[in-house]
């Protein structure tokens, strides 16, 4: 397998100037990719002018808004025409090898997805060290890894385009959350590779969606796994796992200042149902002034 068999899917809106630079470095990779297929979510700011004027093979998927990366991602997974998809989004940055690296783990025909590790860019410009600790580097089954965490980030991720399409792309019921979800469907089909190395760059900025709907991502990973704890072919650990991280997600809904004493006593009691220690959820029940 090499780059030429490789879509590139950025998802966008309203972010041209970011968008621009994240193109820049699929481009200017050691590599040439086949395409990218930037699926523009209803913009009205200047990305239409900005991709207009990059050379390269860059295609303009228009669609109405609707808000979620997941529509915006899907449309272009069906209109892909490479054997494998990689995710970047318009405000992440993709080192120069990021490809050649990522593409030589599909020589494996065992591989259904590769993610490689990442620094955060701060506003000023400087980088943090690697982000994954050495829990997250992990390749194969990483299925019982990622119902603990989730150590995947879209714009690391490369996937088999025919795995997508047998496991479902991206749910669009998601407003949040959407790629935690497919991560751990991709798992429960496929092995992983994992390139130790910081191929990608995550932007940090006052405009990024993670900063403004943190509520709805811990909301979103609750969907997720209260789904997948219906799934009879669970085994004990694993559910032993699930019940875990339900845990800690409702402790940390529990734990937000905007939250309401009565939301907030909601998700500690749900919080404790899963784990009757779960300290952070008796403080966030105390500060909420009501008995459990």
């Amino acid at each position: 397998m090499n780059a030429q068999h490789l879509s590139v899917v950025i998802p966008t809106y309203n972010r041209a100037a970011m968008l621009a630079e994240a193109i820049h470095s699929v481009l200017t990779q050691t590599v040439p990719v086949y395409e990218i297929i930037v699926a523009d979510d209803g913009s009205t700011d200047e990305t239409a002018a900005t991709l207009s004027a990059i050379e390269g093979s860059v295609r303009h998927l228009t669609l109405p808004h609707s808000g979620r990366p997941s529509v915006a991602r899907n449309r272009a997974i069906e209109q892909a025409k490479g054997a494998l998809v990689a995710f970047l989004d318009d405000d992440d940055l993709w080192e120069a090898d990021k490809v050649e690296r990522c593409v030589a783990a599909f020589d494996d025909p065992c591989v259904g997805f590769v993610y490689s590790d990442a620094r955060l860019k701060f506003e000023d410009g400087s980088l943090s060290p690697p982000v994954h600790r050495p829990p997250d580097k992990a390749a194969g089954d990483i299925f019982d890894l990622l119902l603990g965490d989730c150590p995947l980030a879209p714009s690391a991720v490369v996937v088999r385009r025919d795995l997508l399409i047998t496991v479902g792309s991206f749910d669009e019921r998601l407003e949040i959350s959407e790629d935690y979800d497919l991560w751990l469907r991709l798992a429960r089909q496929s092995a992983a590779a994992y390139v130790d190395l910081p191929l990608v760059q995550l932007r940090r900025h006052p405009n990024e969606i993670s900063v403004h709907r943190e509520r709805a991502s811990f909301e979103g990973v609750i969907r997720t796994l209260s789904r997948l704890r219906q799934d009879p072919t669970l085994n004990l650990g694993q559910r032993r796992r699930i019940r875990q991280r339900l845990a800690q997600c409702h402790a940390h809904l529990a734990q937000l200042a905007a939250m309401a004493p009565r939301q907030r006593r909601a998700h500690a009691v749900a919080s404790l149902r899963y784990n009757p220690l779960q300290r952070a959820a008796w403080r966030a029940l105390r500060r909420a002034g009501q008995p459990p």
